[in-house]
């Protein structure tokens, strides 16, 4: 089994997470873009502004990021308290199906739950129907009463 362990990402990580981050969003049909990778994972290291989790190995005796989970607050204004949206979790390829990524979803619920809000909340794709059964795993059910609708710009 896999030894890693899960903590706060730090600017240190910068080099590791934009190149996780960027091959993130490859597997959303978006471009290479390391430059934009790098600016968008500053800022949020710098804001504060997410709440953004790191799997660390160790290949060779060297520290290794295997993967990320990345929560945004939100807020609940129904219920008139706060919440995390689970946006982003990745695993390098070749760390998959070594539970690294249900370790990081895992902690993000942990996270989430310590921080007292009303609830985590995830968007996940159906054509990914191995994404869905690790959220369930961990006690995320469907909202039978919503729908997403989105604008793009």
């Amino acid at each position: 089994m896999l030894n890693y362990s899960i903590r706060p990402a730090t600017m240190a990580d910068l080099g590791s997470l934009t190149d996780l981050f960027d091959l993130y969003r490859q597997g959303y049909q978006q471009p290479s873009n390391l430059p934009l990778a790098k600016v968008f994972i500053s800022v949020r290291l710098k804001r504060g502004d997410s709440a953004l989790f790191v799997a660390e190995g160790s290949v060779d005796g060297s520290p290794v990021l295997l993967g990320f989970v990345q929560l945004i607050p939100s807020f609940s204004s129904i219920a008139a308290r706060p919440i995390w949206i689970l946006s982003d979790t990745f695993v390098r390829p070749e760390w998959r199906g070594e539970g690294v990524g249900q370790g990081l979803l895992a902690h993000a619920v942990d996270f989430a739950r310590q921080s007292g809000v009303k609830r985590i909340v995830v968007e996940a794709s159906q054509a990914q129907p191995a994404h869905l059964e690790h959220y369930r795993k961990l006690g995320f059910t469907s909202s039978d009463n919503r729908i997403q609708l989105q604008l793009d710009f």
